[in-house]
């Protein structure tokens, strides 16, 4: 069902449109015709009936003409498509009209049931497209206007994230001055520089320095936090043998290892030459090995392996520890992360190492992915590019 608003002052013309559309032959489409004799009926009718699907209106009114009809119609709803009818005189004013929105307009004297007919489906189905497109550039509007924000927040995220950077790594500065200086001080009295020290003073100074080396190892962990999360932090790659890089960090880490009673082994495997920052690579790997020694039995084995593929070169960490639960996969790699385990209230740390690694290898264009699970022991691969 279709309903027109059927605006024209004059009884004849109104009587001929309505019989014009009874005269249409379509069987899918019925009319209801609403007929009012001024703009301003039709404006309370508008105000006081819903349902209406188009307006029918004669060009020239008792109390409106034209663009004016148009602009009253429009105001009531804005969405309603309108068709003009006029005179063969009146054709220019139509077409202003035409130009100001309205969907079409008739000459008198030429409408029949076809041409009415498809002038009022066209007129509907373009009024429908119009909506949709307008609907569909307000959300775009609305998408842009995100787009801004976001953009927006993301460099105030930004801009406090390096805030905050240069925040730590400055007090990190001034707190390790004093620290440092604190500790020659009271490594000095404990040497005898300031005279022979009781015992029991000497006890007391020794937890004071051991407390000291504490903090600053805090300091420097914070230092080197804010190093690689700075935009400015660039690499000194080289080319290295993998199995040459990754053995001599076994070896150098095998009698710390070897002092808890557990076995530390390399299995080379990956013959090939990698570019890494050696410094910041070997962070990461005696990370991963310290890492494993902390959450290992005494007695069990820990596994350092090379390995390639066509286009990938991987180490290998692999402890016989308690393991770590799959929802804390992606936890663990977190800044300042620690999660419970049955060694976790043995082990110190500010959760800091595996972030450290995680970082280091994303610098490296490289991943890192764990495998675990709870007493099972863990693994961690880190993949890089050839």
């Amino acid at each position: 069902m279709t309903n027109i608003l059927l605006i024209e002052d004059n009884p004849g013309d109104a009587r001929l449109i309505v019989e014009t559309l009874r005269d249409v032959d379509d069987p899918t489409t019925e009319y209801e015709i609403t007929h009012v004799e001024r703009v301003s009926h039709a404006l309370e009718l508008l105000r006081t009936k819903d349902g209406v699907d188009i307006v029918l209106s004669d060009l020239t009114l008792p109390d409106s003409r034209g663009v004016d009809t148009l602009t009253a119609l429009s105001q009531a709803d804005s969405e309603l498509p309108v068709i003009f009818m006029t005179g063969t005189n009146d054709e220019a004013l139509a077409i202003t009209a035409m130009h100001h929105g309205a969907q079409d307009y008739l000459i008198k004297g030429t409408i029949d049931a076809n041409t009415l007919a498809k002038s009022l489906r066209y007129a509907l189905e373009r009024q429908r497209f119009q909506n949709e497109m307008k609907t569909i550039l307000a959300q775009d509007e609305i998408n842009r206007q995100e787009i801004i924000l976001l953009a927006d927040q993301k460099r105030q995220l930004i801009k406090l994230n390096q805030a905050k950077d240069e925040f730590i790594s400055i007090a990190s500065h001034q707190l390790r001055t004093p620290a440092t200086a604190v500790k020659q001080y009271i490594g000095m009295i404990t040497e005898g520089f300031a005279g022979d020290v009781p015992s029991t003073q000497l006890d007391l100074l020794q937890r004071a320095y051991e407390s000291n080396q504490r903090e600053l190892d805090v300091i420097d962990e914070l230092l080197k936090t804010a190093q690689l999360d700075s935009s400015r932090y660039s690499l000194n790659l080289s080319s290295v043998d993998l199995d040459a890089f990754a053995a001599d960090r076994v070896k150098v880490l095998r009698p710390t290892v070897e002092s808890k009673r557990q076995k530390l082994v390399f299995q080379p495997g990956a013959d090939v030459s990698v570019s890494i920052d050696q410094h910041e690579m070997r962070l990461a790997l005696d990370n991963l090995i310290e890492n494993a020694s902390k959450y290992t039995p005494e007695g069990r084995q820990i596994t350092v392996s090379t390995a390639r593929t066509k286009t990938r070169a991987l180490i290998r960490v692999r402890d016989e520890g308690v393991g770590i639960a799959k929802q804390n996969h992606k936890l663990i790699f977190d800044k300042f992360s620690r999660v419970s385990n049955a060694l976790s209230d043995t082990v110190s740390g500010t959760g800091l190492g595996l972030y450290w690694v995680r970082r280091i290898v994303r610098l490296h264009k490289g991943t890192i992915r764990v495998r675990s699970e709870p007493g099972k022991g863990s693994e961690f691969v880190i993949s890089l590019q050839l």
